[in-house]
C-alpha cells in the first residue's frame, strides 16, 4: 500500500491521452472495456473527486441525459459493478465509493491524485509566481498534458466541458513558454513546444507559430516541408480552407523568395482559396428549419434512421466572439455562422437558429463518435469568418433535452 501519514491509499490516475491508473507505482487494470458505463462512472468521479458530484448528475453524465425509469436502481446496479472493478483491480479499500452530504466521491481512506488536478493546481502556482518559477510550473504542466482529455468519452459532454476548460489553461502554458524561448532566441525550442501543442490540441492553430518559428530560424526548407504537411491536413482530412492566420505567415515567406521555398506551396495556397470562395460542395445547402418546426422533423428523422440503427443526435453551437474591433453586431454573428453551416455541412443536413449565437444542428449521416471532427470543421470555418478570437463551444444533446437546455441559457 502507498500510503502518506494518515495511512491513505493513494491512486494515480492518468486522463490525458487515455485513462489508467497506478498503485504503488504499478498500473492496475480495470476492466477490458474501456468505454463500459461502470468504468465511466469511476472516471466522472475521479475527474470530480475534490469537490465531488451530485447522484443526479453523475447519473445524467453516465447515460448522456437518457431517461431512466427507475433512477436509484440504476445507480444502485452501477455502484455495485464500479466497486467490483476496484475490488478485482486489488485497489485497497472497503466500500471505494461514498455518498457524502449528497456528493459522490472515493471513500476517506482512498487517495486520488489525478493528471488533470495536478495540471489546475502548477497553473494556478504559475499565476503567483515570480518569472522564473512560472516558467517552471508552466512547463511542467505542459509536459502533463499527453494528449486528448478521456479519448474514449471525447464527444460526451461531462469531457467536452471540461475539455474546453482544460484547453484554455493549455493555451495559457503555450503562450507564456513560447514568448520566453523566442526572446532566449531558441527558435528550435520554440518549434518543439508549438509542434507538442499541436499534437495534443489540434484546434488552436499553433502551426501558424511553428511557421513563423521555421522562417526565423532561416530553415525555409523545413517552414516548405511543415507547411505543405499542415495545408494537407486541412485541405484532405478536414476538408476547409488552410486558416487565414497560417496562410499569412506563408504568404510573407513566398513573397520573400527565399531559397528553400517550394512551388508546391503555391499550388497549395491557391487549392485552399478555390476552395475558400467555391462555398458549399453542392448547389442544394443543408436544410434551415424553423425552430417551430425542429420537433416533427426530428420525429420523422428518428423514424426512418433509428430503425437502421444510427442513432440520431442534435449538437448545439455557441458562439464566443471578441472581434479585435469590438463586438460583432448580431447580424454579423449569425450571418457567419449561417454562412459556416452552409459551407461544412452536407445537403442533408439540418440547423435551426435557437437565439442569438445559438444553433442546434441535427448531423444526419455523421455517427456521435465522429461529431467532434465536425465541430472542429465548423469552428475552423466560423473562426475564418467572424475573425478575431472568435469560436464554437459545442454539446450534445437529444430533442427531449432541449427544453432543459433552452431553460437552462434563458433562452
Amino acid at each position: 500500500m502507498n500510503a502518506g501519514q494518515s495511512g491513505e491509499t493513494t491512486l494515480e490516475v492518468f486522463m490525458f491521452g487515455g485513462f489508467s491508473v497506478k498503485q504503488d507505482g504499478r498500473p492496475i487494470s480495470l476492466g477490458n472495456n474501456p468505454t463500459a458505463n461502470a468504468l465511466k462512472m469511476i472516471e466522472i468521479i475521479f475527474l470530480n473527486n475534490s469537490q465531488g458530484i451530485s447522484k443526479e448528475e453523475l447519473l445524467r453524465d453516465v447515460f448522456n441525459g437518457k431517461n431512466l425509469s427507475d433512477k436509484n436502481n440504476s445507480f444502485n446496479n452501477l455502484l455495485y459493478q464500479a466497486r467490483h472493478l476496484l475490488r478485482d483491480a486489488g485497489v485497497e479499500g472497503t466500500h471505494y465509493i461514498e455518498n457524502r452530504r449528497g456528493k459522490i466521491s472515493v471513500e476517506s481512506g482512498l487517495s486520488v491524485s489525478t493528471d488533470v488536478d495536478r495540471f489546475n493546481l502548477l497553473c494556478s502556482k504559475a499565476e503567483l509566481a515570480g518569472e522564473e518559477e512560472k516558467y517552471r510550473f508552466f512547463r511542467e504542466a505542459f509536459d502533463l498534458y499527453r494528449g486528448e482529455l478521456l479519448p474514449d468519452f471525447i464527444t460526451e459532454n461531462w469531457v467536452l466541458q471540461e475539455r474546453e476548460r482544460l484547453t484554455a489553461e493549455l493555451a495559457r502554458c503555450v503562450c507564456y513558454l513560447t514568448e520566453a524561448e523566442k526572446k532566449r532566441g531558441d527558435d528550435d525550442e520554440v518549434i518543439r513546444l508549438y509542434h507538442r501543442a499541436n499534437e495534443v490540441d489540434p484546434d488552436s492553430r499553433w502551426q501558424a507559430g511553428e511557421l513563423e518559428a521555421w522562417g526565423r530560424k532561416g530553415d525555409y526548407a523545413g517552414a516548405s516541408a511543415f507547411f505543405q504537411e499542415t495545408a494537407r491536413y486541412y485541405l484532405n482530412e478536414m476538408q476547409i480552407p488552410i486558416p487565414k492566420n497560417i496562410r499569412q505567415v506563408e504568404e510573407k515567406l513566398i513573397a520573400g523568395e527565399h531559397p528553400g521555398m517550394s512551388p508546391q506551396d503555391e499550388m497549395l495556397l491557391r487549392r485552399s482559396a478555390k476552395l475558400a470562395g467555391s462555398g458549399h460542395k453542392s448547389m442544394m445547402a443543408p436544410y434551415a428549419c424553423p425552430e417551430e418546426c425542429l420537433g416533427p422533423v426530428w420525429q420523422a428523422l428518428v423514424r426512418n434512421i433509428e430503425r437502421r440503427g444510427h442513432i440520431l443526435y442534435i449538437l448545439i453551437l455557441q458562439a464566443r466572439t471578441e472581434t479585435l474591433h469590438g463586438d460583432a453586431l448580431p447580424a454579423e454573428i449569425d450571418e457567419a455562422i449561417r454562412k459556416t453551416l452552409i459551407d461544412v455541412l452536407n445537403t442533408e443536413d439540418i440547423y435551426t437558429r435557437l437565439a442569438q449565437g445559438i444553433y442546434a444542428v441535427i448531423p444526419v449521416n455523421v455517427r456521435r463518435e465522429d461529431s467532434l471532427r465536425l465541430l472542429r470543421r465548423m469552428d475552423e470555418r466560423f473562426r475564418d469568418l467572424a475573425g478575431g478570437e472568435s469560436s464554437f463551444s459545442g454539446r450534445i444533446v437529444r430533442y427531449d433535452e432541449l427544453p432543459e437546455f433552452l431553460e437552462t441559457y434563458a433562452i
